[in-house]
């Protein structure tokens, strides 16, 4: 041959129709500007303008306080939704079940349904007995985190690490984290850059930069508590993450010195690795008290909370009974129509989470809105 080759050899490899890592090529300017869909100057006109591309508001809390949004423009908010869909989102993807929130698929009943252990007495009791008293891990220790200001605290320089430790070059890396952050402020005579509340693609990125600096020291100290105690399922410990919230539960039932030192350990690594915690909304009960996570009860199975049932049962009963119009001043809406869509969507969450209970209520509802309709 005229090359010198005397033999060629074919070899067959099978390519796996979806990458085992979603991780979407990017190397420079141009091509994230292709992930935005837009062009680079754009892309660029964006990070340099970013401080005024958005419009600040707040909103009422509790106990007289408020929240802080930041709504991007209507360009940046396109970019940045493209940016969560085509970059963030495929990124998510290898993130343990740990991390609930702000992904596709993954839903709150998820996040609580981790955390209700098997017992097979429990499981297998008559509804209205109350099983024989026995050592049960569904009545074990439960430890609520709140993380103060999630969103804010996040800086560009964790954002920027972040997506270094993912593969990405230092120079694309620090192009997301300026696209992804905004001036919040000063503190003292620095500029303090963070995550916006109140941009679509915020909630991913915090996702990200906490499972790169917190989950993992959290999801260790457990593991090391789970030896100490000789901990094996379904009595280990468990860890879950939805936005802010930090829940942590065990089979074991901990006296309350030792619920106090496991919580002082999980705020001391949460101050390592830089976040704060909000001091009102740390709690660890004892197992007597109701179990109740992200506004679900868990003592023994998923359940809505007794006093949020019996006043919806009431609000649907006396619509049926004396219509809406009736109704929506009692309930403190401002039309019958209003009331109707906030009985909609507060009643199909209800049946989401309770089927047998939520199903009833809407049932009712249903009746009730045929009726008023005609």
């Amino acid at each position: 041959m005229p090359n010198g080759f005397s033999r060629t050899e074919v070899i067959e490899i099978d390519v796996p129709i979806k990458p085992s890592n979603p991780r979407p090529f990017i190397i420079d300017d141009y091509t994230l500007s292709k992930v935005l869909r837009y062009r680079t100057k754009m892309l660029w006109y964006f990070i340099l303008n970013r401080d005024s591309l958005y419009k600040t508001w707040r909103i009422p809390k509790a106990h007289k306080k408020t929240r802080i949004i930041h709504e991007p423009q209507k360009q940046m908010k396109i970019a940045l939704r493209n940016l969560n869909r085509r970059l963030l989102n495929p990124l998510q993807e290898p993130l343990g079940e740990h991390v609930v929130a702000y992904r596709k698929e993954h839903s709150i009943k998820m996040a609580v349904a981790q955390h209700i252990r098997p017992c097979p007495i429990c499981d297998t009791a008559p509804s209205g007995i109350s099983p024989k008293k026995h050592d049960c891990p569904k009545y074990g220790t439960l430890i609520k985190i709140d993380l103060k200001d999630f969103f804010h605290s996040t800086k560009k320089s964790w954002v920027r690490r972040c997506f270094r430790h993912l593969g990405y070059t230092h120079y694309v890396s620090d192009l997301i984290a300026n696209l992804t952050t905004i001036n919040l402020g000063r503190t003292g005579e620095r500029r303090k850059d963070g995550v916006p509340q109140g941009s679509p693609a915020s909630g991913a990125v915090c996702n990200l930069v906490a499972n790169d600096r917190l989950d993992p020291n959290i999801q260790a100290f457990l593991a090391r508590q789970n030896g100490v105690d000789q901990l094996t399922a379904p009595w280990e410990w468990r860890y879950t993450r939805y936005s802010d919230d930090l829940i942590i539960t065990c089979g074991k039932l901990l006296p309350k010195d030792r619920r106090v030192a496991i919580v002082k350990e999980l705020k001391g690594i949460i101050r390592t690795c830089g976040y704060r915690v909000n001091p009102k909304k740390v709690k660890a009960p004892h197992s007597y008290f109701r179990k109740r996570i992200l506004g679900i009860v868990i003592n023994r199975k998923m359940n809505l909370p007794k006093e949020e049932y019996r006043k919806m049962r009431a609000i649907v009963h006396n619509c049926k009974k004396h219509g809406f119009d009736s109704q929506y001043k009692k309930a403190g809406k401002k039309s019958a129509a209003q009331l109707v869509d906030y009985l909609q969507g507060k009643l199909g969450y209800m049946e989401f989470i309770c089927p047998e209970k939520g199903g009833k209520l809407m049932a009712a509802f249903q009746e009730a809105r045929m009726e008023w309709a005609a």
